[in-house]
C-alpha cells in the first residue's frame, strides 16, 4: 500500500508453510514478516488510512489458530491484536480494528460473531450449512457502520448485501438471475462496490457505477478472456489487472483509468507464448432434470477451420467429469 513494499508468499520445499515477505524496492532488502518454525502467515486486513501496516494471521502460538499480528511491513514491528483459539476468519474495519469473526458450527454451518464495546465476541448471526459455502463477509464501509457481504440465505443465488453492524438490517446491492456473486470491485478509499461478477458461463462483470461501466467495457476491448482486478492505486487511478483464456495464459496488466492504457507487464507462463493452444467453448448440456451442466468444449483446430465451436464432421470426444456441486 505504501509503494515501496512488496509482499508475498512462500513456503520452503513444498511444507506448505507459507511465510509473508516484504521487499523494500528502494534497498532491495528482503524481510520475513513471520519469521517463526512450522507457521503458515495469512492475510487479515488492510487499508490505505495505515499504508506501512497490514493485519497478518500467525499461526507460531498453536497450528489450529492464526492469531491477528498488526505488523509494520517496513521494519517488521509486530504489535498481537487478537488471541483466539476458536475463529476461523476475522474480518478488520478501515481502522484495521477487527470486528467480525466466524466459527463453524457442528451443522456445517458458520456463526459470525460481532465484537462488543466491552470487547467481548458476542453472537451476531448464523450462516447455515446450506449457505456456507456462497456466503460471507467481505469488508466494512468507510465509517465503519455497515458492511458487505456475499449472502445467499432464503435465496438461490448468492446477492451483495449491506449489513447494519448494529441491527443486523440489510439492503441488496446487487443480484444476477444467472448465478452467485463471485467478485466484487471495491473503491479503495471509501469501500463502496464499483462493480461485480458473476461465473455462470464465463465470468462476466456488471459495473455498479457510470465511471466502472466506462473501465470494464475499455478493458472488455482491450483483452481476451475472463479479467479480475488484482489491486488498485490509493486514489484508484491505475488498476493492476489479470486477464486468462485458453490461448492466452495469465497475463497481467497495468490500466491507467485517466488515460485509458493497459499496458502488458508480464505473462505468469511464457513458455505457452506464441504456442498453438486451442479455444475452449462453453456449452450448457440440459440434463434429463432440466438443470443445465456447464461444460467447456475444445476441438482440434482440423475439425473447426471457422472457429465456431461445432466440428465440422463426427470425431471422438472425452468427457471429463469434475467438481462440484459447489462450484
Amino acid at each position: 500500500l505504501n509503494g515501496r513494499n512488496v509482499l508475498y508468499l512462500r513456503d520452503q520445499g513444498g511444507n506448505e508453510d507459507f511465510h509473508i515477505y516484504s521487499v523494500d524496492l528502494e534497498s532491495g532488502e528482503t524481510r520475513d514478516l513471520t519469521p517463526y518454525e512450522q507457521t503458515r502467515g495469512i492475510f487479515v486486513g488492510a487499508s490505505y488510512r495505515y499504508p506501512d501496516e497490514y493485519l497478518l494471521g500467525i499461526n507460531n502460538r498453536d497450528p489450529q489458530w492464526h492469531d491477528v499480528w498488526r505488523v509494520n511491513v517496513t521494519n517488521g514491528d509486530r504489535e498481537l491484536i487478537e488471541q483466539h483459539d476458536r475463529f476461523g476468519a476475522l474480518i478488520a474495519d478501515m481502522e484495521l480494528n477487527v470486528r467480525l469473526a466466524l466459527e463453524s458450527t457442528p451443522d456445517g454451518g458458520q456463526m459470525v460473531f460481532k465484537k462488543a464495546d466491552s470487547g467481548e465476541w458476542v453472537e451476531f448471526f448464523k450462516i447455515d450449512k446450506e449457505d456456507a459455502l456462497t456466503s460471507a463477509p467481505l469488508g466494512f464501509t468507510a465509517d465503519g457502520k455497515h458492511f458487505y457481504m456475499i449472502d445467499s440465505a432464503g435465496r438461490d443465488k448468492s446477492a451483495l448485501v449491506l449489513v447494519d453492524i448494529e441491527t443486523d438490517d440489510r439492503e441488496i446491492i446487487a443480484e444476477n438471475p444467472n448465478a452467485d456473486i463471485s467478485e466484487v470491485i471495491f473503491d479503495p478509499q471509501t469501500n463502496e462496490p464499483l462493480a461485480y461478477a458473476i461465473n455462470y458461463l464465463r465470468k462476466e462483470w456488471f459495473p455498479l457505477t457510470d465511471e466502472a461501466g466506462k473501465d470494464l467495457a475499455l478493458l472488455g476491448e482491450n483483452l481476451v478472456g475472463d479479467v479480475s482486478v488484482l489491486a488498485q492505486t490509493e486514489d484508484n487511478q491505475v488498476w493492476t489487472v489479470i486477464s486468462d483464456a485458453p490461448r492466452n495464459p495469465l497475463t497481467y496488466f497495468a490500466y491507467d483509468r485517466e488515460t485509458g492504457s493497459v499496458d502488458k507487464l508480464f505473462t505468469s507462463r511464457p513458455g505457452l507464448d506464441n504456442k498453438p493452444l486451442n479455444e475452449m467453448h462453453p456449452v450448457a448440456i440440459k440434463a434429463r432434470d432440466g438443470m443445465e451442466l456447464v461444460s467447456y468444449l475444445t476441438l482440434p483446430p482440423h475439425v473447426d477451420t471457422d472457429g465456431d465451436g461445432r466440428p465440422g464432421e463426427p470425431v471422438p470426444m472425452v468427457l471429463n467429469v469434475h467438481g462440484g456441486p459447489w462450484a
